[in-house]
């Protein structure tokens, strides 16, 4: 959702019904534990495209993960 809403906090709390602070806490919190950087154009780029394969291949996935 935050990416869709091109990292404005405001906006992306607006979708889901929650104070904008609790947006930057959890990015903060995720930028944090996972290492990200939200700033640089080719991470997001990575991030994006991830997120739409594993959108695209949904329910394939999760079968291959959980014969594994």
């Amino acid at each position: 959702m935050f990416l869709q809403q091109h990292h404005n906090a405001a906006k992306t709390a607006e979708e889901l019904f929650c104070h904008y602070k609790t947006v930057t806490y959890r990015m903060d919190r995720i930028k944090e534990i996972t290492g990200l950087d939200l700033d640089d154009p080719d991470e997001v780029l990575s991030i994006q495209v991830g997120l739409k394969i594993v959108t695209l291949l949904g329910d394939e996935l999760i079968e291959a993960g959980a014969k594994a």
